[in-house]
C-alpha cells in the first residue's frame, strides 16, 4: 500500500515554486478608513468617516417622518431626501481666500453628490416598511481631499466615503436595510455595491 496521503490532491512531482518578476508592493498600512457611529446624539443616526486623513465626512439621518404638508400626495413607500453641505475649507488644505467656499444653498458639486446619494441609498432600504414618510440624509463634507479639483474629489473619494457614511448612519438610526451600501473608487469611477445581494446600486 502506498504511503501517499490519498486525502490530498498533490501537484506534479516536477512542479516549481511561483516566482515573481518583481516583489509585491504592499499598501502603506498607515492609510485607511476610520469609522465611528453615533457621534451626534441629537439625531437618530449618525456616522463619521475619515479616509486617509484627507477626506472627512459626517452623515446624519432623521426619520422616518411624515410629509410636512397634510395635502401631499400619498406615498406608498418612504422617500429618501439627501442634503449635502460643503464646509468652507473642504476644498483645500490651506486658508487661501481664493478657494474658500461661501456657505449657502447647495451648489453644483453638492447637488451632484446629493443626486448620487438619492440613487445609491434607496435600493438598500426596505422602503415599503415606511409608507407615507420621508427619510432625511444630511452629509457634511468637512474635508474633500487635497491638491485636486473639488469636482474630482466629490466624484471620487469623498463621494465614496459619503455613501458609506450615509448607509452606516441609516443603520445607526434603526432603519431596516436589505444590505449596507459600500462604496469604492476606481480612478474617477465611484461604485456603490451591496455585497450580500451582489447588486450595484449606483455608478458615477
Amino acid at each position: 500500500m502506498s504511503l501517499q496521503d490519498r486525502r490530498r490532491v498533490l501537484g506534479p512531482a516536477d512542479a516549481q515554486p511561483l516566482r515573481l518578476d518583481s516583489p509585491l508592493k504592499l499598501h502603506d498600512s498607515k492609510n485607511g478608513w476610520f469609522v465611528q457611529q453615533s457621534v451626534d446624539k441629537t439625531v437618530p443616526g449618525s456616522c463619521y468617516v475619515e479616509l486617509n486623513s484627507n477626506v472627512k465626512i459626517l452623515a446624519t439621518v432623521s426619520g422616518p417622518k411624515p410629509p410636512k404638508s397634510a395635502n401631499s400626495t400619498f406615498l406608498p413607500t418612504a422617500v429618501v431626501q439627501s442634503h449635502v453641505r460643503l464646509f468652507p475649507y473642504s476644498e483645500t488644505s490651506n486658508t487661501n481666500t481664493d478657494t474658500i467656499r461661501v456657505p449657502g444653498p447647495m451648489d453644483m458639486d453638492a447637488l451632484q453628490l446629493a443626486d448620487l446619494l438619492d440613487t445609491a441609498l434607496p435600493p438598500s432600504i426596505r422602503l415599503e416598511l415606511y409608507p407615507k414618510s420621508y427619510i432625511y440624509v444630511n452629509i457634511d463634507v468637512i474635508l474633500a481631499g487635497q491638491q485636486a479639483p473639488v469636482a474630482l474629489q466629490i466624484s471620487g473619494a469623498a463621494a465614496a466615503a459619503s455613501i458609506t457614511a450615509a448607509s452606516l448612519a441609516l443603520l445607526d438610526a434603526g432603519i431596516e436595510l436589505l444590505d449596507i451600501s459600500c462604496d469604492t473608487q476606481l480612478h474617477e469611477i465611484v461604485i456603490a455595491y451591496m455585497a450580500s445581494l451582489d447588486d450595484i446600486t449606483a455608478m458615477n
